[in-house]
């Protein structure tokens, strides 16, 4: 008999699911297997998608009789992508919602879940399958005490979900305070007036947070929270200019600058008076000299020295956020490297880039650790 760790061998029985999955439908399909679908990857085959999951677990069945055990899993639905690539099948990846996403342009909340999951009303998405959160602002929220917009102090204001009662940190809202130690960005949306569809502004940052008094949906009111956001960019979009004033970097030790980076990296948790996009800038610049101060001119990715000088003869190396795609904010500085250009596009943009990451993540938190372990330093000022 059969173990279940045998492998899906049988193209003739991948071919009869996909007959089966045509004359179902996907939806019809699923439900009858018992299948999650899943979005990151499609199977392709003769100008059609099929999910991955059904047809590799119908296959399987198909073949040897009995079901694929574990194939909602992710330790199944990678046996089963490996399986359909022996067996020569076609498989696409679905973009990361930032190479997919224009800012500025209209996208249909339909299109956004079939891509990546989510609900047609909720406020808040946290795609499972990528390391993203979507969150959505509009005039209609205001029904449930929601008034969201760009603040005086340069940031964007948007309030928590959570329709009755006291708003808390669970679910959506907890996403959106940790997205940064999660390793998530957030990409906001606007809903549209005059068009059907949300309109994509761009990729934010939580930097802190405060309750507000709010109504809620009966028209009682109740404590709310709202985020403070800021806008960030990425080297997928930008290039990065690292031109800063290093006058303070070239006075201070190492050790100083990391103190204030430790500090600055700190989320400043509920929102303070000094909250403002300066103040934000300002923390983010104490991470980014110390990072650049520790690299000593030479890239922390590929271990080469920076490949030219700035104008003020400054080794140029840029900053890049290792669990997020934002290259702006103040961030750990053991999340933060200095990097050659070549390093940063690779990452970014080549195929090896994740495997590059994760070895500089390896590289920083090896740096880092060695501070906790180096002889105590005579500073005064520490």
């Amino acid at each position: 008999m059969a173990t279940a760790i045998e492998a899906l061998s049988s193209k003739e029985s991948v071919l009869k699911a996909i007959e089966e999955y045509k004359k179902l439908g996907r939806e019809e399909f699923l439900k009858q297997h018992k299948i999650k679908r899943f979005k990151k990857y499609t199977l392709l085959y003769n100008g059609e998608k099929y999910d991955i999951r059904g047809i590799a677990a119908k296959a399987y069945s198909e073949q040897h009789g009995y079901p694929f055990k574990g194939i909602n899993a992710d330790s199944g639905t990678e046996k089963a992508i490996q399986y359909l690539k022996d067996l020569g099948f076609e498989l696409a990846e679905t973009p990361h919602p930032f190479d997919y996403l224009t800012e500025g342009k209209l996208y249909t909340r339909k299109a956004l879940i079939e891509l990546y999951g989510g609900q047609l009303q909720g406020g808040i998405w946290t795609p499972r399958e990528f390391p993203v959160i979507f969150i959505f602002t509009g005039e209609s929220g205001e029904t449930y005490g929601y008034k969201d917009g760009w603040t005086a102090e340069g940031s964007f204001s948007y309030t928590g979900e959570g329709q009755k009662g006291p708003m808390e940190f669970i679910r959506g809202n907890k996403s959106i305070r940790d997205h940064k130690k999660d390793g998530k960005d957030i990409f906001l949306f606007e809903d549209n007036k005059k068009e059907k569809g949300v309109r994509y502004l761009g990729m934010f940052e939580c930097d802190s947070w405060d309750h507000i008094q709010c109504l809620d949906f009966e028209n009682n009111m109740r404590q709310g929270i709202t985020f403070n956001l800021f806008k960030v960019s990425s080297l997928h979009a930008v290039e990065e200019d690292a031109e800063t004033d290093e006058a303070d970097t070239q006075t201070e030790t190492l050790e100083q600058l990391r103190k204030k980076a430790l500090q600055s990296s700190k989320q400043s948790g509920q929102r303070q008076q000094s909250d403002s996009k300066k103040s934000w800038f300002k923390r983010s610049e104490d991470v980014k000299k110390y990072v650049l101060k520790r690299a000593n001119g030479i890239c922390e990715a590929c271990d080469q020295p920076a490949p030219f000088k700035k104008r003020n003869g400054e080794p140029y190396l840029e900053p890049h956020h290792t669990k997020r795609l934002a290259d702006e904010g103040p961030d750990h500085p053991q999340w933060v490297g200095a990097i050659c250009p070549t390093c940063h596009r690779r990452i970014h943009s080549g195929v090896d880039g994740k495997e590059v990451n994760k070895q500089l993540m390896v590289t920083l938190e090896l740096k880092e650790a060695d501070f906790w372990t180096a002889p105590p330093v005579d500073d005064p000022a520490l």
